[in-house]
């Protein structure tokens, strides 16, 4: 072996920009023709950041007949005022260190694309030349760089009008990095138009000055217009389902549509950025989608024996997920991965509510989707079973190879195919079919009854005693007949309920022992499953819902129960929110297939917008209306109501209200309408103001009042009594009037 030294002096340190060139693939992704490319979506990026922040509306990309490529935006402009600790320009900071920029300073950009702060000084570093032009406070400032180094000082080449800004990147990539510095028009084009459909307030234009083509590319549609244009050639099923959601800084946006084929397109981006690789928020989009279509048609009883895969739900789906969010954590500089594992959370909660709704409230679209991925779940076990067949055959050699007493199936008649497994007696012990069990849906089904749902594809949960001696939830995953004709004993337990099952099953008892059926005695305690529902009052604080006694925790919420089964097998994670949602609003189900976490904010407007679920079900408004009739309810609002602040509050809201000319019109509307259909009000309406009018004009103070007020107008308006004498002659001549006045004198 070769005797070389190693010593501190073979330690080099890559200072500045060095390390971009010594390694450019670290940073771009290759030198080949994806990295010269990546150059220009690196400064177009940081355009984009700026349109997203509000501050650009177009964004111009030029290649030039010199080889260089040159972006140019209308938005705040780099700043180019002295760094405070490096004393040169910050534009020359952001573009001459690593780590340099800002994005990192979240008052600057809520959302951006950019993060590492590497991104314009790599395409600096790999470039012979560099030309930064900003336009800002009424000047044009200009400096140029030689593979990251700065040529010139920063320096102010024109004036302009002060409501002007933007900035102008043009680089020349270095031949010495690139194996080919051809810039291909139509891939900007393709990651071009990608940045148009993400946002539908930007225009941005592709010159290409060595062909003379020209394109411009600006749809308001959004990601609906996306999802047109990738299915523009396809046979689709359904116009686009498009939804948009938000939990505090993040937002989730998705454009969804189904089409003839088999093949899946799904497109992810974060804060604009093609993650091509997929992510977190994908893993999440996934997840949503497969468990709304799977609820929804196992919901419409579409589902029989079938179960359906992501696979299935995602044949001939195109979708496009775009997520803006603060602090994205990507792999790599290139950011084709999302790694923020709380992302998958938020982006399945959010999806599947999104999902939920949009199928229930449109169901000719739904059933179109659920119909097309039941029909490929179908074909996938099809193919299944004639790939297994092709391999039991060639395992076994042939038609003839099967063991023992088999012989392999030679009928083509159904009624005759069928193969039928018995455990004998070293199966354990067993009930009766028509023993009942206690599901956490709320029912009681007896064996039989679940052996035939479970053949018809439902899942079903149970009750359970876990390894740490308190109450779980648990699936029932195989009910079957496992034995016939079998010897059984009967077990009466002290509340005179009788349970029939084979002498060798086990029961638990209170201590979290088993003992055999035919070994029990009266003296053994049974492990009992208590349930009873809540009443608010204490520590409780929600109404009717199913609750367990646990023999470590007490009572506990089933629902509860069904959460932590949730999280246990990954279902969900806690960090899609705090709240438990019974998804089909009826919170005596508590199968955890039912219930998913949502943050409490979302999870009460998700309330107030299905109403007709829950406050406003006609029980519950039946409900309502017989409690507000009874004594202890009105005294109470009677109460409440004669307190000084609430009726201040009545005051005020009465006044804001009188205000509203539409609100005092449909007021008087309504009243007349009431008035008029009721009968008995109007007579004891009338009778109560005839009563009244009598009481108050029997007091001589209220006559001399109402004789001033009259003599004091009649002062005030003199014209007043010459027209009402006019109009009081002028009524006499009609002789109806005359009669009348007459009948009425008489």
């Amino acid at each position: 072996m070769a005797n070389t030294a190693y010593g501190a002096e073979s330690i080099k340190v890559l200072e500045g920009l060095e390390g971009v060139r010594k390694r450019p693939a670290m940073y771009i992704g290759s030198t080949g023709k994806d990295g010269l490319h990546h150059l220009v979506y690196e400064v177009v990026d940081n355009s984009i950041d700026e349109v997203m922040a509000g501050h650009a509306t177009y964004v111009k990309i030029i290649i030039n007949k010199d080889g260089s490529c040159t972006v140019i935006d209308d938005g705040r402009g780099i700043p180019v005022d002295k760094h405070p600790t490096y004393k040169v320009s910050a534009m020359e900071v952001a573009l001459t260190k690593l780590h340099a920029g800002g994005k990192f300073e979240k008052d600057a950009y809520q959302i951006s694309g950019g993060l590492h702060g590497v991104g314009v000084s790599c395409v600096n570093a790999l470039s012979i030349k560099l030309i930064a032009t900003v336009k800002k406070d009424g000047n044009i400032y200009q400096q140029s760089y030689k593979i990251g180094v700065p040529q010139t000082e920063l320096k102010i080449v024109g004036k302009i009008d002060k409501k002007e800004s933007g900035t102008t990147i043009q680089f020349y990539p270095d031949k010495d990095i690139f194996s080919t510095l051809e810039f291909d028009f139509v891939v900007l084009k393709k990651r071009l138009q990608e940045i148009a459909f993400l946002n539908p307030n930007v225009t941005i234009i592709l010159t290409d000055e060595r062909s003379g083509k020209e394109e411009t590319f600006h749809y308001s549609g959004g990601l609906v217009e996306f999802v047109e244009h990738i299915n523009k050639s396809k046979p689709i099923i359904h116009k686009p389902i498009y939804f948009k959601k938000q939990i505090d800084s993040n937002t989730v946006e998705v454009a969804v549509q189904y089409t003839d084929g088999y093949n899946e397109n799904i497109f992810g981006f974060v804060n604009t950025i093609n993650t091509t690789e997929g992510g977190t928020h994908i893993s999440g989009f996934k997840t949503a989608l497969t468990r709304a279509i799977n609820d929804y048609a196992d919901k419409k009883g579409m589902l029989k024996n079938e179960k359906l895969t992501g696979d299935d739900t995602r044949e001939g789906l195109t979708a496009i997920i775009s997520l803006k969010m603060r602090d994205p954590q990507f792999e790599g500089q290139t950011k084709t991965k999302l790694g923020n594992s709380e992302m998958k959370g938020v982006v399945d909660s959010m999806v599947y509510i999104a999902l939920t709704e949009f199928l229930e409230e449109n169901p000719n679209i739904s059933n179109k989707i659920a119909q097309k991925v039941v029909a490929s779940a179908k074909a996938r076990e099809a193919a299944k079973k004639a790939r297994d067949l092709v391999r039991r055959k060639n395992a076994m050699g042939g038609l003839s190879g099967l063991p023992g007493k088999l012989a392999d199936c030679s009928s083509k008649k159904v009624e005759r195919t069928e193969l039928y497994i018995v455990e004998g007696d070293s199966a354990a012990g067993c009930f009766s079919g028509d023993t009942k069990v206690a599901l956490t849906d709320g029912r009681n089904l007896s064996f039989e009854e679940l052996i035939k749902e479970n053949n018809e594809g439902k899942e079903n949960y149970c009750y359970t005693i876990k390894n740490n001696k308190k109450i779980g939830i648990a699936k029932i995953d195989n009910p079957r007949k496992t034995k016939h004709n079998s010897e059984v004993i009967k077990i009466i337990l002290d509340n005179n309920n009788e349970i029939i099952c084979t002498p060798d099953h086990k029961f638990m008892l209170r201590d979290g022992t088993y003992k055999q059926a035919k070994n029990l005695t009266i003296y053994d305690s049974l492990m009992p499953l208590n349930r009873k529902l809540s009443k608010i009052g204490g520590r409780i604080t929600i109404d009717g819902y199913e609750m367990v006694f646990d023999l470590v925790n007490k009572w506990v919420f089933t629902h509860l129960l069904a959460d932590e089964y949730n999280l246990d097998n990954g279902i969900y994670e806690k960090t899609q929110g705090d709240a438990k949602h019974h998804i089909d609003f009826n919170k005596l189900n508590n199968n955890p297939i039912n219930i998913i976490r949502m943050p409490k904010d979302e999870h009460l407007i998700y309330h107030t917008q299905h109403l007709e679920k829950c406050l406003h079900r006609e029980d519950v408004k039946e409900r309502a209306r017989q409690a507000h009739k009874t004594d202890e309810y009105r005294n109470k609002i009677k109460i409440w109501r004669e307190q000084p602040e609430v009726k201040q509050k009545f005051s005020l809201i009465s006044k804001r209200l009188m205000q509203n000319p539409e609100f005092k019109r449909n007021l008087a509307k309504s009243f007349i309408d009431f008035y008029n259909s009721n009968e008995d009000y109007r007579k004891k309406n009338n009778k109560l103001l005839n009563d009244s009018q009598k009481e108050y004009w029997s007091n001589l103070e209220n006559r001399k009042k109402a004789s001033l007020k009259v003599k004091k107008f009649f002062e005030d308006n003199p014209d007043a009594k010459d027209y009402l004498s006019n109009l009081a002659v002028e009524q006499w001549k009609d002789e109806a009037l005359i009669i009348w006045r007459r009948e009425k004198t008489r």
